[in-house]
């Protein structure tokens, strides 16, 4: 993705959404980048692709350095159009994929520029709906992902609708922005935890701890709101509190949000303490008492691993129904 420098308006006019377009067929031809889903809005672009190895930056620079000649020759303008370079993060499985695909389509309808990501002239949604396809658009992994969701002989027009289709929900929205600020990660393991029983859970939470530090923050798998409300829940239904030995005055239930906030949202210490409105030093102690009851307490790596999965539940749609 980029933006505008200033947040100015870069595709006011279709001629320069056509013109961005041309630029990535041109890149397409060049076998530089395979377009598999993008959106325009007026003052940033996002776009989901895939490149050969080295490609990316290469592709990107000049689909941008063509448009950005081509704007500044038909507006008379000198100079950087754009923030700076792109922003770019890997996206490593389907569950993601398809919240990241959501994201992307549903622009235009969370700035209120149409009522259906379907229906906007400038992105990918309308192609997929109406299974017309200019030759630069790569649509066949999303097509394979999405025959995972239906039958050999499903519509994947309708599948699209069905999966993609529903309005973007909070946790989704949050989820994708935490990862576009976050550090580069490759590794995620949300396909593989999301339907994963319990002890499968307990023994990926134990082993983050085990392996982590506390201080540097690790890939969202799920959305803060999620463990929030996974943890408010979990509590409303618990008998008693999860303290640990010698912790009475200490609030058990905050130690596990701040703790599955830090491994499963990627929070730091210093976002923890922001967000709670305590000290750094008393973030760092939370994180560590959470990893020392994980590897210590059998009854508190259950609760824990019971948190995440309803996080994880809540914060990706279930498309098999």
């Amino acid at each position: 993705m980029n933006r505008g420098m200033g947040k100015r308006v870069v595709f006011g006019h279709p001629q320069d959404c056509r013109q961005l377009l041309a630029q990535l067929a041109r890149a397409y031809r060049k076998e530089l980048l395979e377009l598999e889903a993008y959106c325009l809005l007026g003052t940033h672009f996002h776009l989901i692709v895939r490149s050969g190895e080295g490609t990316l930056s290469k592709g990107i620079q000049r689909v941008s350095n063509g448009f950005v000649r081509w704007f500044n020759r038909r507006n008379r303008r000198d100079g950087p159009l754009f923030r700076g370079r792109f922003r770019s993060r890997p996206v490593t499985s389907n569950s993601y994929l398809c919240t990241l695909i959501r994201y992307v389509d549903h622009n235009p309808v969370k700035a209120g520029l149409t009522d259906q990501a379907s229906r906007w002239a400038w992105g990918s949604a309308q192609h997929y709906a109406s299974r017309d396809f200019p030759r630069w658009l790569t649509h066949a992994h999303i097509d394979r992902f999405l025959q995972v969701y239906g039958g050999p002989a499903e519509s994947l027009a309708r599948l699209y609708e069905q999966v993609v289709g529903p309005r973007l929900r909070l946790a989704e929205s949050e989820l994708v922005e935490l990862r576009l600020s976050q550090p580069l990660v490759v590794s995620d393991e949300a396909d593989e935890l999301l339907h994963a029983p319990s002890p499968r859970v307990a023994r990926w939470m134990r082993a983050k701890a085990a392996n982590a530090d506390g201080l540097a923050p690790s890939l969202a798998i799920a959305a803060p709101r999620a463990l929030t409300e996974a943890v408010a829940a979990t509590r409303a239904a618990s008998d008693a509190p999860p303290f640990g030995p010698g912790r009475r005055r200490i609030d058990g239930w905050q130690v596990l949000e701040v703790g599955v906030l830090n491994a499963c949202a990627g929070l730091g210490c210093r976002a923890l303490a922001a967000r709670f409105g305590f000290s750094l030093d008393t973030a760092s102690r939370h994180t560590q008492l959470h990893r020392r009851d994980l590897t210590s307490s059998s009854q508190y790596t259950d609760l824990v691993a019971g948190v995440v999965r309803l996080a994880l539940k809540s914060t990706y749609r279930d498309h098999s129904a």
